[in-house]
């Protein structure tokens, strides 16, 4: 059984993001399905089983096609979406829709949180984090700075009713079912993998890995930095584990010499 999602691919939205597999109520039914919300702007639901496709819907503005043929399973590409020696403009980018970044499920909420990218009314791309619903195929919410970049670790969710997204330097909670955000750490260097988190002796714990680089907002050559001014020493990199009541400062702050 095998699905391709854009047949002949013009416009490098290779599906590297991860395939997710749950079990969904779709129309009274138990379905035991694959999710997958690749570069091409499409979020893909299909049936593991018999390999139907279920629903394909927009996550964001999608210009090369106009929609997915839901009995043949292909997309329904533009004419203008193809070039030759003229420019033409193609959404998505090619930053895609999600692009690598891990992305959660939550079963508390029914909704998927993944990292994005949406074009504004000006024309600007901007990173965000989503939250989807399978099942009803819509956006439930959806905030600015999702981490889509390069340097951005991907999303968490918990069962506490939290969303986590690791953001360039910075660790951001947010409710997972309306998207209020709830607080932000600064961690000082770039994370390049998505928070977990794990329980010891009852007590919870979050923990990121910060890689090797710059403070943010330091001058230097390293990752994270906001560049200009003179170079400052890079940080080794770090897994730091958070809790509510942590009172240890940041590796590299003065307060930790």
């Amino acid at each position: 059984m095998a699905y391709q999602e854009v047949p002949g691919d013009n416009w490098d939205y290779d599906s590297i993001a991860d395939l997710m597999l749950v079990d969904l109520q779709i129309n009274n039914r138990t379905r035991q399905v694959i999710m997958h919300a690749p570069k091409d702007g499409f979020f893909y639901v299909l049936d593991r089983v018999t390999g139907e496709l279920i629903s394909a819907d927009p996550i964001t503005k999608v210009s090369w096609a106009s929609g997915i043929d839901m009995k043949t399973g292909k997309p329904n590409v533009n004419k203008g979406a193809f070039y030759r020696t003229d420019a033409v403009v193609v959404k998505p980018g090619p930053s895609g829709g999600h692009v690598w970044q891990p992305w959660t499920y939550s079963p508390l909420t029914g909704l998927v949180n993944f990292p994005g990218t949406e074009i504004g009314p000006d024309g600007v791309t901007g990173n965000v984090l989503y939250a989807w619903d399978p099942i009803a195929r819509k956006e439930r919410w959806r905030v600015a700075g999702g981490g889509a970049g390069a340097f951005a670790g991907g999303s968490l969710s918990t069962a506490g009713n939290l969303v986590f997204s690791s953001v360039n330097d910075r660790l951001i909670a947010y409710r997972a079912d309306t998207g209020e955000k709830l607080t932000e750490v600064a961690l000082g260097t770039t994370q390049m993998g998505p928070p977990i988190s794990f329980t010891i002796d009852g007590k919870q714990y979050i923990a990121v890995t910060s890689a090797q680089g710059t403070p943010a907002g330091a001058g230097g050559g390293g990752r994270g930095e906001a560049g200009g001014g003179a170079a400052a020493p890079a940080r080794p990199a770090h897994l730091l584990v958070l809790t509510l009541d942590g009172k240890a400062p940041l590796p590299g702050t003065a307060a930790s010499n």
